[in-house]
Parts: C-alpha cells; structure tokens; sequence
C-alpha cells in the first residue's frame, strides 16, 4: 500500500507571514483524533493544536481554528476561504492549489479495519470485493482504493460515522489512516473491530 503522508500544507508562505506578526490566519480541519479533538465544552486538543500554538508563540501571528467536514475543508481550501491546514494527505490533485511544506511530520498508512471474524477472511486487496467499505468523504488513501469504482464504497463525512455504522451493521468494515484510527480504537472499542 501507498503510505498517507499527513503534514501541514499552507495557502501562504509562512516566512513572508511572519514580517506581518498581528496577522490572523484561519486554520480549518476536521476532527482527526490525536491530530485535532474537540471536547463536549468545544475545547480543542491534539497535535495539530499543539503544533498551532507553538506558531503562535514563535511568529507572533494569530490563528483561528475551524472545525468542518473534510470535504468543506477541501472545498474552502481550493477557493481560498482559509489560509492554512493541517494533516492532509498529500495528492496531485490537492497541489493543484495548496503549498505542501517539507517534510511531512507524520505517515499515516491507510489500513482496513473490521470485526474480527471478518478480519480473518480480508487477506489482499482483491478480499475486499465482497464486502461494504466505508471511508471518509474526500480522504485520500491510496490510488487503487481511491480510484475503484467496482467495489462497494460508502462515503460519509467522518470516522465516528463510520465507526456508528459498523457498529450498527450497516457497514463490514473500513478504510482509514491509521494513525487516527488506532488512536480512536484504543480509547473506545466496543465492537472489538481489528486492523488488517
């Protein structure tokens, strides 16, 4: 599998940014947990918040988070509706409009993820043909999976959805970056759902 390279990408270079330090940059993403989490007051923690406030105390400029589904967050990105986003895989299509920097701080592989006994059966690629996957709206995996257009996907706005709906059944397993999906699990995993 293609690795998911997560890093932080900026619609304006921040060196030019830093000779203007009362200048306000609107960072948006979604919740990708231990990236950016949100707690029941609407309190905002995690390595991305952590990386937000280092910048903010080393440039002098101010930022303003913004919690939205990834593909609104993809959207505002190709209009110019914000200035700044962190963890996001990197594509073709997404340089298009956006400036990655390098290096990236993190690779995120995408992983399948099921209940076990279904786990078991998932071997390659090709296993995944008989069942439901779910993945997030506009994420970005890996070309193949990406690119399928003979399985059976279902594309919802975020992991707690995919995750209601494998509890649920409505789903058999799916595809994420691994990074958040691991962190997710180990917090809370009623259904016992394994990588593979």
């Amino acid at each position: 599998m293609v690795k998911w390279i997560w890093g932080c990408w900026l619609l304006m270079p921040l060196l030019g940014l830093m000779a203007a330090p009362s200048r306000t940059l609107t960072v948006a993403s979604s919740e990708w947990p231990p990236f950016i989490m949100v707690d029941e007051q609407g309190r905002m923690s995690g390595i991305d918040i952590d990386l937000i406030q280092a910048l903010e105390r080393h440039t002098g400029l101010q930022f303003i988070v913004k919690i939205y589904p990834w593909g609104r967050v993809l959207r505002y990105a190709e209009v110019g509706e914000i200035d700044m986003v962190f963890s996001m895989a990197k594509t073709l299509e997404r340089e298009r409009y956006v400036e990655y920097l390098s290096p990236p701080y993190i690779a995120c592989p995408p992983a399948f993820y099921a209940r076990p006994d279904l786990a078991g059966q998932i071997r390659n690629y090709q296993d995944l043909g008989a069942h439901q996957v779910g993945y997030v709206l506009k994420s970005a995996h890996f070309a193949r999976f990406d690119n399928d257009a003979q399985l059976d996907k279902h594309g919802v706005p975020t992991e707690t959805q995919l995750l209601g709906m494998l509890m649920r059944d409505h789903l058999q397993g799916v595809v994420a970056g691994s990074c958040h999906m691991d962190y997710i699990l180990s917090r809370h995993n009623p259904a016992g759902l394994v990588k593979t």
